[in-house]
């Protein structure tokens, strides 16, 4: 597929998707989206909805940490 189907497939435009080849910021997530679900590679964003995990499903050491517990507030109604 040619830039230019790729662009008209996505319903964008050519600089946009030079934009997103060129990796610069400010690109719709949406558009990039849809540039890759017409390229058959949506499925390589699935990393970024679970970033707790490896490519192999492991959870990650930095998941895997207690979380810190703030205190509350004291209640302050008067």
């Amino acid at each position: 597929m040619s830039r230019d189907e790729l662009a008209a497939a996505s319903s964008i435009g050519r600089r946009t998707l030079y934009r997103i080849e060129a990796g610069e910021p400010g690109i719709a997530l949406g558009t990039l989206l849809s540039v890759l679900w017409k390229l058959g590679l949506l499925d390589s964003v699935s990393g970024v909805a679970t970033p707790h995990q490896d490519e192999h499903g492991k959870i990650l050491e930095a998941a895997q940490r207690p979380r810190r517990v703030r205190a509350t507030a004291p209640d302050n109604d008067f």
